[in-house]
């Protein structure tokens, strides 16, 4: 006759295996996971280092970048500057902020010669299809350029041709506004990055 395994064994022995699997899938979920976070990293420094005026191959990449940017992490302010270590002085800011519906991840240029902005670009944006989500047009977006830090931007609804004006979007003026703030929150930090240089 045949001795049966108790019913206590067997559940542990399924827990055992079930808990084995599923450890096994998440680890290979997270490695995949950190290996496409590292390789967006790699891509943004990249752009920093090419809109710094930098040039590189794959295999220079990391020499070029240590040799020519400084970074320095702002944790409580969801932030990290990028300063270029030569001339002309320009820094890049990568921040985050509250939207309407989610965090906006920007990536802002700065000219700190001419106290300017160079450009803005949208990382990540969960934003109101079609309203909100159009923070990321370039008919928005340029309207950062050339604009001066020595003041703090304003997202209006018409323009009044002040220098410091930016246009919102039509429907979508806390998401405009959004972007505005957390521009204006890395223009200061910009500078903030810079000071003890």
């Amino acid at each position: 006759m045949k001795k049966k395994t108790p019913p206590a064994l067997r559940a542990a022995l399924f827990l055992f295996v079930l808990t084995t699997v599923c450890t096994f899938f998440l680890a290979g979920g997270n490695a995949l996971y950190e290996g496409e976070l590292a390789k967006r990293d790699e891509s943004l420094r990249k752009e920093i280092v090419r809109a710094f005026g930098g040039s590189f191959t794959d295999d220079t990449f990391g020499a070029v970048f240590d040799r020519t940017v400084e970074r320095k992490e702002f944790p409580s302010e969801k932030a990290t500057v990028y300063l270029f270590k030569g001339a002309p002085r320009q820094a890049a800011v990568r921040m985050r902020g509250p939207g309407l519906w989610n965090e906006i991840d920007l990536l802002v240029f700065f000219d700190l010669d001419s106290n300017s902005i160079k450009s803005v670009r949208v990382i990540f944006q969960a934003e109101t299809a079609g309203l909100g989500s159009r923070i990321e047009e370039p008919g928005f977006l340029n309207q950062f350029r050339n604009i001066s830090i020595d003041r703090p931007l304003r997202i209006v609804r018409q323009r009044t041709g002040a220098p410091d004006e930016v246009d919102a979007i039509t429907g979508a003026t806390s998401s405009s506004q959004a972007v505005g703030a957390i521009v204006n929150r890395a223009a200061a930090l910009a500078a903030r990055g810079e000071e003890g240089r």
